[in-house]
Order: structure tokens, then sequence, then C-alpha cells
């Protein structure tokens, strides 16, 4: 596990610790849902978050990609 940083409001983010802190920041989101997945009694709680019947089969040898908002931008 991680070594857990304090941040303050004196603490300037910058190229060398803004990677850092965006790790930490993801580590703690997916033990949240970890967690809140295990309370519901969810028999996967660590893939709880991964839409698996949304997901379609990747397909390797497509050259082209057509990419689809999931909502409108503004």
């Amino acid at each position: 596990m991680s070594q857990r940083i304090q941040y303050d409001t004196t603490t300037q983010f910058n190229e060398n610790n803004i990677t850092l802190y965006l790790a930490e920041l993801e580590e703690y989101f997916a033990t949240l849902i970890s967690y809140t997945a295990s309370q519901r009694g969810e028999p996967n709680p660590a893939i709880s978050s991964v839409p698996l019947d949304t997901l379609i089969e990747k397909e390797f040898n497509r050259k082209e990609l057509m990419i689809e908002a999931p909502f409108e931008a503004y």
C-alpha cells in the first residue's frame, strides 16, 4: 500500500507532484467503491464500478474508431 501524504493550503501542485496526488486520489476512490459495494453485499466488490453489461468486445484489427459521448457536452 502506498504512503499517505498530507496536503494543506500551502501545497503547490506542479508537474512533479500532481501525478502522485492523482494516483493517491484514484486509490482512494477505488477503495471507497470497493467498500460501499461490499457493504451492499455485491458478489464482486472490487469490480463493482465496471459496467460489465455495457462493455463491448475490443476489435484489435480495426483501424478507425468512432467514439460517441454518452451525454451531450456543452
